[in-house]
Parts: C-alpha cells; sequence; structure tokens
C-alpha cells in the first residue's frame, strides 16, 4: 500500500484491483497492529 488507511486491530480487510474495466480481490486479512498517526490537514490553496 502506498496511502494510509482507517482501520481498528483485528478488523477485516480486502483489497481490490483494477484490470481492464473489472474491479478484482487480490487479498484479503486482518489487521494485527499499526501506527497511529496524527491526521493531517489538506493544503490550503
Amino acid at each position: 500500500m502506498t496511502d494510509p488507511i482507517c482501520t481498528e486491530v483485528n478488523e477485516k480487510i480486502s483489497l481490490s484491483r483494477r484490470i481492464e474495466k473489472h474491479w478484482r480481490l487480490i487479498g484479503w486479512g486482518t489487521i494485527r497492529r499499526g501506527a497511529t498517526t496524527k491526521p493531517t490537514a489538506p493544503n490550503s490553496v
């Protein structure tokens, strides 16, 4: 993954990828641990 996501420990997730015009399941699992980060404000214009 390249983008941060918000989940809870022990939450089930799935990973999908768009192949041509269809979404395909490429993986699934359970969150075992993670890191807490502070939210960032969107860039102001």
